[in-house]
């Protein structure tokens, strides 16, 4: 019970979050009403409110839970038995509660500021991960024109596959970190988003048919790196299905899932063809 409390903190506090000011005003005025009520039931048993008159009506019950609420205590009022119990809840739910309201209308100026600050953030590094992806991918398609003609590649080949892993890895941290604490989706524009995932299913079938080309022993490790940064996007897009709305992003989205199924199946291929060749 104890490991789900930070969960379950957190999406209460996501949720307090997204409430506008109007709705926080009408829970704030729902639970004067919550608390005015039992006090009022209560002084029938002899456990509610007293004055120096004698037992209160709703209306002073109402009057009682605003003060106590609000932490004035003006104590012309007093609660008696459970009525003090509920006193105590109430005071600490008072206090919690128009702190957050407090909270709000001093940063809602801010905290519009920091969403657009937050976004332009997130454009700016999808598109530098848009642009380094077209590179890599232009690197591949010119190393496999090399391997067909039967060229020295100016780079190893392992060495250009692992420097595209290693920039899927980087994406994949930082989608799933963004992910996990916050709304990035719903954030970050949308033209954004389905450029850096077409630009990832275009990388997926340059980087296997690199990959896939030669039939060698050797190539059997490079095939290898190649399938781990396939799986890399195929965790991006799984990530990103479970939290996307947008419907351009979703179809963008779902041709690199697609594409990474097919290519992982390519390149496995490849290796059982290479292995067997080997064998013979």
């Amino acid at each position: 019970m104890f490991d789900r409390f930070p969960r379950i903190s957190k999406r209460a506090m996501g949720w307090i979050d997204r409430m506008s000011i109007p709705v926080l005003f009408l829970w704030m005025c729902a639970f004067l009403l919550l608390f005015a009520l039992p006090y009022w039931l209560l002084g029938f048993r002899g456990q509610g409110l007293t004055t120096g008159g004698g037992w209160v009506h709703f209306p002073d019950c109402l009057y009682f839970s605003v003060v106590t609420f609000t932490s004035l205590g003006y104590g012309d009022i007093v609660p008696h038995g459970v009525g003090k119990i509920l006193v105590c809840l109430e005071v600490m739910l008072g206090l919690a509660f128009l702190g957050v309201f407090i909270a709000k209308l001093t940063s809602s100026k801010q905290s519009y500021h920091l969403a657009q600050l937050y976004a332009r953030d997130a454009q700016e590094r999808l598109e530098d991960f848009s642009t380094m992806l077209q590179a890599h991918t232009d690197e591949c398609v010119s190393m496999l024109e090399l391997l067909k003609r039967n060229e020295r590649l100016p780079r190893g080949m392992r060495k250009i596959l692992s420097d595209a892993d290693g920039t899927v890895r980087r994406i994949r941290s930082y989608i799933g970190f963004e992910i996990a604490n916050g709304e990035f989706l719903s954030e970050t524009p949308t033209g954004s988003q389905g450029r850096l995932l077409r630009r990832l299913t275009q990388f997926v079938g340059a980087i296997a048919d690199m990959a896939c080309y030669p039939k060698s022993l050797h190539s059997q490790k490079s095939r290898r790196i190649a399938r781990h940064t396939v799986e890399l996007c195929e965790q991006i897009g799984r990530l990103v299905e479970k939290v996307s709305t947008d419907r351009a992003v979703r179809s963008d989205n779902g041709k690199l899932l697609k594409k990474c199924s097919a290519v992982l199946d390519q390149i496995e291929i490849a290796e059982e063809t290479v292995a067997d060749l080997l064998k013979s």
